[in-house]
């Protein structure tokens, strides 16, 4: 994990998630904090949040951690940073199967198959192909 050094804009964020034990919002956020800058138009209100948010979570030089629900944050309980931390498990675990398929694909590219991906075997009637092509040929 390393020693992250917190900036001076993340450190602005954790002091004003510390004076109170609420969820602020992205817009909150903004308008306490001059640094951030609030899109109305786009998806992600703030990306600078996320970036100092993972900051701060990554950071040995303060204790607590930032949780999000609802696109909102605060310094978590204990239930709340289990149940964050829960999610990201999750994510991870979900991003897990992705790569092993991925793999799975790779390693099979260029081997010949008796039967078709629809699990059917493979004859002279048959559309599918012989081989496993993984990868568009260039």
């Amino acid at each position: 994990m390393g020693c992250v050094i917190m900036k001076t804009r993340a450190w602005k964020l954790f002091n004003l998630l510390m004076k109170e034990d609420r969820w602020f919002s992205k817009e909150d956020i903004c308008l306490a904090i001059s640094e951030y800058e609030y899109h109305e138009k786009c998806w992600d209100k703030c990306v600078s949040i996320w970036e100092d948010m993972n900051e701060i979570n990554n950071s040995l030089e303060v204790d607590k951690i930032v949780v999000l629900k609802n696109q909102c944050f605060k310094i978590g309980s204990k239930e709340e940073v289990e149940s964050f931390r829960n999610k990201q498990v999750k994510k991870l675990l979900k991003q897990l199967d992705k790569i092993k398929a991925f793999d799975k694909k790779i390693d099979r590219n260029d081997q010949g198959k008796l039967l078709s991906n629809q699990n059917k075997a493979i004859d002279e009637d048959s559309k599918a192909k012989l081989f496993y092509e993984t990868f568009l040929k260039e």
